[in-house]
């Protein structure tokens, strides 16, 4: 997303974005057979893995804004320094290794991860359609998943939307085998 945006356009943008690839990903998962979800690259996630980590990473960045105070309104987006690196190693030729309690397990239960993730991300949308016309920048938070730093919400916002785009190729890849 680019910088010279006003919170509202980024999370207009976070919205169409993030439905459009939930979308693609959801009928990926509704085409493949449950075989499919276990396939994986050497040394790399499956599908289901994938899906798992997803939960677990975006979970904590809804709940931390849904508990925030936010002041409505509209202006510049200001990105903090911690979510500029965060969505820079989420771009394709980035690498942000995941935080050890990020990293999903093997032989995980496929419908237990499937629901869970489609509980997560239906809930994640309620809170981007809360967060409209509020003032996204004004506003700073622990990162939930690095809890020694603060972003701002913008970052927030802007992190799930860019984690989103980063994983779903791969689970598409991993899927339409």
């Amino acid at each position: 997303m680019s910088e010279a945006v006003t919170d509202s356009q980024l999370l207009e943008a976070a919205i169409q974005q993030t439905e459009a690839a939930l979308a693609r990903i959801r009928a990926a998962m509704d085409a493949a057979e449950p075989g499919d979800f276990e396939h994986a690259p050497p040394r790399e996630w499956s599908a289901t893995q994938i899906l798992h980590h997803m939960t677990l990473s975006h979970e904590p960045y809804r709940q931390a804004l849904d508990a925030l105070n936010i002041p409505a309104g509209d202006g510049p987006v200001r990105y903090r320094w911690l979510g500029k690196m965060i969505r820079k190693g989420l771009t394709r030729g980035g690498r942000v290794p995941a935080p050890a309690r990020l990293v999903p397990p093997q032989g995980l239960d496929l419908a237990m991860v499937r629901a869970e993730w489609e509980q997560c991300h239906i809930a994640f949308a309620k809170t981007l359609e809360w967060l409209r016309g509020k003032r996204l920048s004004a506003v700073s938070m622990k990162n939930p998943n690095l809890p020694l730093f603060k972003i701002g919400a913008c970052d927030a916002v802007a992190i799930y939307a860019a984690h989103l785009a980063y994983h779903e190729p791969q689970i598409l890849a991993r899927l339409s085998r």
